[in-house]
């Protein structure tokens, strides 16, 4: 799995490298992008630079067990046998966080703690990035929040980061944040507020 977002060298780019490292040899290394985004034409760009597959965030058991069984039947390095999807069902109408709470079982108390506890302490480096016009800096940020918002199950959250990332590529992007800059406590503490009621559930579990 290729996080695409990585800092220093990005995943395009490091499939790039392997490519070139592995072109002689006799086996394909399936490589599977790992992404927050999903915008058009994002797949393509995954597919050129040498993945052959791609994940968007969060990703769903089922579609993980799915690409796995894929491209382990394929072949490649590994000769184990597929695993067999999660089996994972959930009512159409369930809430996000519930399926989170669902999919990581006794788990999910510490990963949602550790959650909260390093969101909080990126939003004030993303704070002050955006206070210093580091617009670079801000994007980072505002991606590496994003993509554990969207794991954790809070995808409106995640929404308003995608903002902040888009807006920090933008010419005029000190006037462009600052509504989305702005709504960010509110939208943060009403994220620790709904996950603080799944906390009980998942250390029940424990």
């Amino acid at each position: 799995l290729m996080d695409c977002q990585m800092p220093e060298m990005d995943g395009y780019e490091a499939t790039r490298r392997i490519r070139q490292l592995l072109q002689d040899q006799p086996r394909h290394l399936p490589i599977v992008a790992l992404t927050a985004n999903a915008m058009t034409g994002d797949a393509d760009k995954c597919f050129s630079a040498g993945m052959d597959d791609y994940l968007s965030k969060p990703v769903r058991p089922e579609d993980l067990g799915k690409v796995l069984g894929k491209w382990l039947q394929a072949g490649s390095l590994v000769s184990a046998p597929p695993p067999a999807e999660p089996a994972v069902s959930s009512p159409a109408a369930q809430d996000e966080y519930e399926k989170v709470r669902q999919m990581l079982g006794s788990k999910h108390g510490k990963l949602t703690q550790l959650y909260l506890q390093e969101a909080e302490m990126r939003l004030a480096s993303l704070q002050q990035a955006f206070t210093d016009q580091d617009w670079e800096q801000t994007r980072q940020l505002a991606h590496a929040i994003k993509g554990t918002s969207l794991s954790i199950g809070a995808r409106a959250f995640a929404g308003l980061l995608d903002q902040v990332e888009q807006g920090a590529l933008t010419s005029n992007a000190a006037t462009r944040l600052i509504e989305p800059m702005a709504a960010l406590p509110d939208a943060f503490a009403l994220v620790r507020q709904q996950l603080q009621h799944y906390l009980p559930v998942a250390e029940t579990d424990a």
